[in-house]
């Protein structure tokens, strides 16, 4: 045994296991509770724009054309 555990011993200090610690919290902490938003937040899609290749894009994926990744 080394000095500093005999001083912590005979101080009565016993040398903490960080999983009691871990334990002890998780115990104690209570979950955050979310409050409701009161009104959904309004989205827009003025703002995008869709490009011409992402038009082509969609029109080979909906006539089923193979795709290579």
């Amino acid at each position: 045994m080394s000095i500093v555990d005999e001083i912590l011993k005979r101080l009565g200090i016993r040398p903490r296991n960080f999983g009691e610690l871990n334990d002890r919290i998780t115990r104690e902490a209570q979950p955050a509770r979310l409050k409701p938003a009161t009104q959904p937040a309004q989205q827009t899609t003025e703002d995008i724009q869709v490009t011409d290749e992402y038009k082509k894009v969609l029109e080979l994926l909906e006539a089923n054309y193979p795709i290579k990744y």
